[in-house]
């Protein structure tokens, strides 16, 4: 079973560079978040979910993921305990997905999410933005 813990950035700062860059693959961590939901299966640390408040009601997913061994079934139990972890708080949660990802992408439409937009970021990948939640978007 998954264990979901919210941490402020300063209490993993060690950390969290360390599961980011196993992770993502990249040696480059120049973010730093305001609040880190880690989880942990088994007392080890498997992954992460990065981010700050967007607004009062609101948790904005900045970085996510799941070290590569414990992906799988694994991604959608830590999603859902997650979700369950930040809704106790906030109302609201957003994120961005790449938009090939089409397993994370099916995931969020799963869990409830509404997509509500796109953005392209400078190096010309698109993302789709998600929301779930009370806030209401009008076209």
């Amino acid at each position: 079973m998954i264990e979901i813990k919210k941490m402020g950035i300063e209490d993993i700062s060690n950390l969290y560079p360390v599961l980011y860059k196993q992770i993502f693959k990249t040696e480059n961590v120049w973010h730093s978040p305001a609040f880190v939901y880690v989880g942990v299966d088994n007392g080890e640390y498997i992954g992460f979910a990065s981010g700050y408040l967007h607004n009062l009601n609101t948790f904005y997913i900045q970085y996510a993921g799941i070290i590569e061994e414990h992906r799988g079934y694994m991604v959608i139990n830590a999603f859902k305990e997650l979700l369950k972890n930040i809704n106790e708080e906030y109302q609201n949660v957003i994120f961005l997905i790449k938009n090939d990802n089409i397993t994370a992408i099916k995931i969020a439409l799963h869990e409830g999410f509404k997509i509500y937009g796109i953005r392209q970021d400078t190096e010309n990948n698109l993302y789709v933005e998600f929301i779930r939640g009370g806030l209401t978007w009008k076209l």
